[in-house]
């Protein structure tokens, strides 16, 4: 049976957006676990550019991040697959195994060609393709696998917007101050946060050419290539790495990647699920951020002295 292929770049957006409203029903408020990390942080009139990233910073997220780590979360359970074929239930835990087992060959895959990205980033569609081959499921289309996909997120790991986010981000839209994200995520994620928060990125002041998503850069943090297109960007309009402040929640992945890039840097520890101080990681030895919110309001008063009008 040949096996059909799709990827990310054939979504119909609208489609899913739509699909993501019917199940509106599965997303329910989170609130954060505080933190025993004391805030520091004061006004810096050097900011010129502000880069965020997503799980666990803009966005309260159950399990604390995405991919390979997310799928320790969620006990078992039977998640409805849908395709032309009809309706068919299989179990969290058979799912998971094979995601986990698709996602470990394909890095593997990625590190032989020897391309240059030391953390590979696997399309989310991709791997559904293959599970769905793998399953035996002969007759399926993207609309099938961008449902299969969200549904099993949405099961795998809950999200809520993280307080603070939008107003905050209101703040620096009048502010005038270039926006960005760079996040590991999938096709989903900017999805997730424009149906949580009912705005889309461009009304909330993000410019496309300041985001990074793992999934389309083919490589996740903590690789430094995943900034590389916002910074190239940012650098155009003379602002300098120095006056860019990356703001995230892993010491390793945010932190730790982004001040050896030059940025300034803002520890969000303001929930105890994805707080990731990496304590035992020896790449993080020595590395400090620059702040530490424990929410994110705490950034106005950083970023007030920035750019306005």
């Amino acid at each position: 049976m040949n096996q059909k292929f799709y990827n990310s770049s054939m979504i119909p957006l609208n489609q899913a957006l739509s699909y993501l409203e019917s199940r509106s029903d599965d997303f329910v408020p989170l609130s954060v676990v505080k933190t025993d990390m004391i805030p520091f942080f004061q006004a810096d009139n050097s900011i010129k550019a502000v880069l965020f990233d997503i799980y666990g910073t803009l966005l309260i997220s159950e399990a604390g991040d995405i991919g390979l780590s997310a799928l320790d979360q969620g006990e078992d359970h039977l998640i409805q697959i849908e395709t032309t074929e009809g309706q068919k239930e299989i179990g969290y835990n058979k799912l998971k195994s094979m995601l986990f087992h698709r996602i470990s060959y394909y890095h593997e895959m990625v590190k032989k060609k020897d391309v240059g990205i030391v953390y590979p980033e696997v399309d989310i569609i991709t791997l559904w393709s293959d599970i769905f081959h793998l399953l035996g499921f002969r007759d399926y289309n993207i609309a099938d696998l961008l449902k299969a996909s969200i549904a099993f997120e949405i099961f795998s790991n809950k999200v809520w917007l993280m307080p603070g986010a939008l107003s905050l981000i209101e703040f620096l839209r009048i502010r005038r101050m270039p926006l960005g994200i760079v996040s590991n995520a999938q096709f989903y994620t900017p999805l997730l946060f424009e149906f949580l928060s009912g705005l889309t990125l461009d009304r909330m002041g993000f410019q496309e050419k300041y985001i990074s998503w793992s999934y389309k850069k083919k490589c996740g943090k903590p690789d430094p290539l995943i900034f590389r297109d916002p910074l190239d960007e940012l650098k155009r309009l003379g602002i300098k790495c120095h006056e860019i402040l990356y703001v995230g929640n892993d010491m390793l992945n945010d932190i730790a990647t982004a001040s050896a890039l030059g940025l300034k840097t803002a520890l969000f520890a303001g929930d105890q699920r994805s707080l990731r101080m990496r304590e035992q990681d020896s790449r993080v030895i020595g590395v400090k951020a620059d702040y530490i919110i424990t929410e994110l309001g705490q950034l106005e008063v950083v970023l007030m002295g920035g750019v306005d009008d």
